[in-house]
């Protein structure tokens, strides 16, 4: 799947309407990890899928 700059996404997680925290190091590495995705250092579902073990 493919998308492209500004699509809107919606993201189903349980306890969604929980408040939650983060402290500054948890912060730090979403920020990373959200960063490696923007620039396209990421697995894919089909790649993740085949290299599963059968």
């Amino acid at each position: 799947m493919s998308l492209t700059e500004g699509s809107m996404v919606a993201v189903l997680a349980r306890g969604a309407d929980e408040p939650f925290e983060l402290s500054s190091e948890d912060e730090d590495e979403l920020l990373a990890a959200i960063s490696e995705i923007e620039r396209g250092e990421f697995v894919t579902v089909e790649e993740l899928l085949r290299d599963l073990p059968r």
